[in-house]
């Protein structure tokens, strides 16, 4: 029974201290920071690992995956619904999609190849007054998928992460 105590002890204490951050496990302790409107996003500096990688033809064929890619998201304009991504192959304009707590980069390369940027920000609810969305972190969960198509064989894959806010 005492075995049984401490242990419903211990989890409460760790169940409580997870409750009083703002945070949710994913992000970095002390990252915080005051809230923002989704529209102060100005930039993201995003840093991914890819955790899933394939090749698809007349089969399906998973690789290893254990790169890591920095990708910078500049410029961020939601009236206009565009913005600046900067990658490992260089920087291109792309449209931006914006919803009530995420924002969305769709690329379509020069090769004609199809790129998906989803960043989903930590948000509290709008309050009664009005004045919208507030992000509540300065970190943002984000996936990146490759959809790439070499010599009849579609190679993608799945890359994840976080990107650090910054606004103007």
């Amino acid at each position: 029974m005492r075995y049984f105590l401490l242990v419903v002890l211990a989890w409460t204490l760790v169940g409580c201290d997870q409750l009083k951050s703002t945070s949710n496990g994913f992000y970095e302790e002390g990252v915080g920071g005051s809230p923002i409107s989704l529209g102060a996003v100005a930039a993201l500096d995003c840093h991914v690992s890819q955790k899933h990688a394939a090749n698809i033809g007349h089969g399906y064929q998973a690789k290893t995956a254990k790169d890591k890619m920095d990708l910078v998201i500049a410029g961020i304009d939601l009236m206009l619904g565009k913005a600046q991504m900067i990658g490992n192959s260089g920087a291109s304009e792309v449209p931006v999609i914006s919803s009530l707590n995420q924002m969305i980069f769709p690329e379509l390369t020069p090769s004609g190849n199809m790129n998906v940027t989803s960043v989903f920000f930590y948000t509290a609810k709008p309050s009664a007054e009005g004045g919208g969305i507030k992000i509540l972190d300065k970190r943002a969960f984000v996936v990146h998928s490759r959809h790439v198509l070499i010599f009849n064989e579609a190679v993608v894959s799945q890359w994840v992460g976080y990107c650090d806010i910054k606004t103007d």
